[in-house]
């Protein structure tokens, strides 16, 4: 048994209550609405990985920065996304500490925004280039990068 089919945008009617957002390992499908990630400010947890989701992190339209965002983890990873990351990821989600963008087909660098993120998977997405950062090479322990 598998969820299928697209993410509802009416999703966000359980923006007041829902701080966990699980539907990894599934058969989801079409893009991720920009409503799950801006208009449910309550959300710690947002785990889509091992989908068919396709197209870019979504982005805000809002250039305002709203640090009303508690979203600690975003698992995005093993889709079809494509485009580069969001270089406004950790401004708009300043407590985001875990980013798993592992196995989609994102293209250009991290950028240097992410740097600081205690857990960073970006390996298996072919078209990411640049240079590892120094900055990410583990000296105490506390941080975990994946660029395979």
């Amino acid at each position: 048994f598998s969820l299928w089919g697209t993410i509802p945008s009416e999703i966000v009617l359980l923006s007041d209550q829902l701080q966990v957002l699980s539907m990894k390992g599934n058969i989801l499908c079409g893009t991720i609405p920009q409503d799950i990630l801006y208009q449910m400010t309550n959300l710690v947890s947002l785990q889509l990985s091992h989908n068919r989701l396709i197209g870019s992190i979504p982005t805000s339209d809002n250039n305002s920065n709203n640090n009303n965002y508690k979203l600690i983890s975003l698992s995005l990873g093993n889709n079809e996304l494509t485009g580069s990351i969001p270089s406004t990821m950790n401004t708009n989600f300043p407590q985001l500490s875990i980013l798993d963008l592992h196995k989609n087909y994102l293209i250009g660098s991290v950028p240097s925004s992410l740097y600081k993120i205690k857990e960073l998977y970006v390996n298996y997405n072919p078209s990411l280039e640049g240079m590892i950062p120094t900055v990410l090479i583990p000296t105490n322990g506390t941080t975990t990068s994946n660029f395979n």
